[in-house]
């Protein structure tokens, strides 16, 4: 088993274990290493990171909304007081944070400190679908078999790594991809999905 698949079999392990801090580590990684894989002559890792992200940000937005949501633009968030694309608050918020910094400027949990994002139970499922679905992770196989809820259902993650075309069977959810039609202005009066409140 190479180091990849050791990865993601810890980092499901934790995922379905509710180790959510533990998890997003493991997630950076995974990330950098897709992005390594499909942008190899990009030397910097922001840029990377982000392209990467920026790729596949509709799937993830996908599956954090139930099948809601799909952006067809640029999405932005305030963050550091300034206006910031998303996948650029991904990188700065968990990459350089957890894996340089050993801290989180975010609660995975609950709102107990009100300065301080949490974001939705959601996320971190929806961004490991997202990511372990990619080309990029074809052909690793995962022998430990562990599922993972994702907006009430139990995937199957373990089986579904580089295959997104299984994970669309086992959420139910390519007929609403296909048609999924949803504006900017109806997500933002639905609710706060990616995060309780703002950054």
């Amino acid at each position: 088993m190479n180091i990849i698949s050791k990865l993601i079999e810890d980092a499901l392990w934790k995922l379905s274990q509710n180790e959510s801090e533990l998890a997003c580590i493991n997630l950076c990684i995974l990330i950098d290493a897709a992005a390594k894989r499909r942008y190899p002559a990009e030397e910097s890792n922001k840029a990377r990171y982000t392209k990467f992200l920026n790729d596949e940000m509709s799937t993830i937005w996908f599956m954090a909304t139930e099948g809601n949501f799909v952006p067809h633009d640029d999405i932005y968030v305030t963050y550091d007081s300034k206006s910031t694309k998303l996948s650029t608050a991904f990188y700065e918020l968990f990459r350089c944070n957890g894996l340089h910094e050993g801290y989180f400027p975010i609660d995975f949990r609950s709102r107990d400190h009100q300065d301080i994002p949490a974001i939705t139970e959601n996320l971190l499922p929806a961004m490991y679908a997202g990511i372990l679905t990619t080309q990029e992770f074809k052909g690793i196989n995962i022998k430990s078999p562990v599922s993972v809820e994702l907006n009430g259902r139990k995937i199957l993650f373990s089986t579904i790594v580089g295959d997104r075309g299984l994970l669309m069977q086992q959420a139910e959810w390519q007929t609403r991809f296909d048609e999924c039609q949803a504006t900017m202005s109806e997500f933002i009066k639905n609710r706060k999905i990616l995060f309780l409140n703002p950054l």
